[in-house]
């Protein structure tokens, strides 16, 4: 039995920036960029074919993460206009209210069901047995992880940064790590054929195969530390806009 196979269908996107995107859809699918440009403007359109699922899932966070809209369909199931055509949208009748559809009603049975919670809850504590506590020793305190404190430092010293750069090194700043993310997906897809030629031969190195995983495992967690920087500088961009709309209207 045939695997499978899947295609990318793009929408349009969602920044404010069309260029930006048309430039990094370009320079992630390997084409121009006048012809990511054509390919925005005539979506939506298949811009990706003869993918398997994992491929094509990986293709759409990609794509999600520089402000694109696209789906997932399979290549035997039809288009999504097609599917659309055939379930049109039909709007649920509306429902006869009851009486616990009424406004006070309501309220009187939310009342009723949040005391016999209470009642509930009292009762579990009084069945509960106690249990003696070990007393703590003296001078000996419960340490604070070490890696949520350096994360958390970490955080904020990056959202001071942010706050401290203009919008254009915003923009520049942002448009390096999407290039970023795309030379590390690159990478993770030649890994896994690496992987997949070494599962092909007859006795592979476990020590290729394990250092083959971990660099991919590396290469996923900074794609995923990458794109959480990504949001929050469009965060920052989305509140320095918004300052600046609203010092114009007064």
């Amino acid at each position: 039995m045939t695997e499978p196979r899947y295609r990318l269908r793009l929408y349009g996107q969602s920044g404010d920036d069309p260029v930006a995107f048309a430039r990094s859809l370009a320079a992630l699918l390997k084409i121009d960029r006048g012809a990511a440009e054509e390919l925005l403007g005539k979506a939506p359109v298949v811009i990706k074919e003869d993918l398997s699922q994992d491929e094509a899932e990986k293709l759409r966070e990609i794509i999600t993460i520089i402000r694109g809209l696209c789906l997932v369909e399979p290549m035997d199931g039809g288009s999504s206009e097609a599917l659309i055509a055939a379930f049109p949208l039909r709007l649920p009748k509306p429902e006869k209210k009851g009486i616990l559809d009424q406004p006070v009603q309501r309220l009187a049975w939310l009342g009723i069901g949040a005391l016999f919670l209470i009642v509930l809850v009292i009762g579990a504590f009084a069945l509960t047995p106690k249990t003696a506590v070990a007393p703590r020793e003296p001078g000996v305190l419960s340490k604070p992880s070490r890696v949520t404190t350096q994360e958390r430092a970490a955080r904020q010293k990056e959202m001071v940064r942010l706050q401290e750069l203009s919008e254009e090194d915003l923009e520049y700043e942002q448009a390096r790590l999407e290039e970023d993310v795309i030379y590390l997906t690159d990478r993770v897809k030649e890994i896994q054929k690496d992987i997949a030629k070494l599962n092909r031969l007859y006795s592979p190195n476990p020590e290729d195969m394990r250092e083959k995983k971990v660099e991919m495992a590396r290469s996923n967690d900074l794609i995923r530390a990458k794109a959480k920087k990504i949001r929050r500088i469009r965060n920052r961009l989305d509140s320095m806009k918004m300052a600046e709309s609203l010092k114009r209207g007064y």
